[in-house]
């Protein structure tokens, strides 16, 4: 009888390479794993250094903000029956850089229908201080005249400024009509006068009598107005 060789199933063998068996040395071995570690650690430090350092040089970044005006009546000396707008608007100077910036010069151009005039910041005034007391003696209640100013980086500055009419150039009359103020700014970034905001409304009958009565009321942009002050 031949007997027969047991037949073995094959051993499946990994063969590794010398290059795989360094890499599995190099894992193993924890002391290469801390360098690594370090080095990863400080890359990712130096990353992050780079980028604080920029964000802390960012530019003088301004945003003027303005959601309307108060409108009192005034009238030149030489003009008796001829009233004027005067424009009392709260305004808020943002800085979203980080550094400070200088606003060298503000003024409006104001536009009713058709006739345009330009006016400019006269006085910086406590408005609560204003509201509370005589509103007509402005020169009694103003802080001081207007002049440039500073903004720190990243902050707000909310500032109140009387705009008046230059009469040597040419002025609107307080009337009915579609009114459109543009706000420009001069800066010590841009020396041009750019327009940072624009306020649009309208004035009809019912708004314009308190006016004419003396009252002081605030017109909100695009609609709507309160009369704050009755005399």
């Amino acid at each position: 009888m031949v007997k027969r060789k047991k037949t073995e199933k094959p051993t499946n063998v990994k063969i590794m390479n010398e290059l795989s068996i360094k890499e599995l040395g190099f894992f193993q071995d924890k002391k290469f794993l801390w360098p690594l570690t370090i080095s990863v650690f400080s890359f990712l430090i130096a990353i992050l250094s780079i980028v604080i350092s920029l964000n802390i040089h960012s530019p003088f970044d301004l945003e003027v903000f303005a959601s309307g005006t108060y409108i009192i009546r005034v009238y030149p000396e030489d003009h008796n029956e001829t009233f004027l707008p005067t424009f009392i608007i709260p305004m808020e100077f943002i800085n979203h850089g980080k550094q400070a910036g200088v606003i060298t010069n503000i003024f409006l151009n104001v536009t009713v229908d058709e006739t345009k005039a330009e006016y400019e910041p006269k006085y910086v005034i406590d408005l609560k201080a204003y509201l509370e007391g005589d509103p007509w003696k402005i020169n009694e209640i103003s802080e001081r005249p207007f002049h440039q100013f500073g903004v720190s980086g990243e902050t707000t500055l909310p500032m109140d400024i009387i705009f008046s009419p230059n009469l040597h150039k040419s002025y609107v009359l307080l009337e009915k009509g579609e009114y459109v103020l543009e706000i420009f700014v001069s800066t010590s970034k841009n020396p041009e006068p750019v327009l940072s905001r624009k306020l649009e409304f309208k004035i009809n009958d019912k708004k314009l009598e308190p006016i004419l009565n003396d009252n002081i009321v605030y017109v909100r942009s695009p609609e709507g107005y309160d009369i704050l002050y009755e005399k």
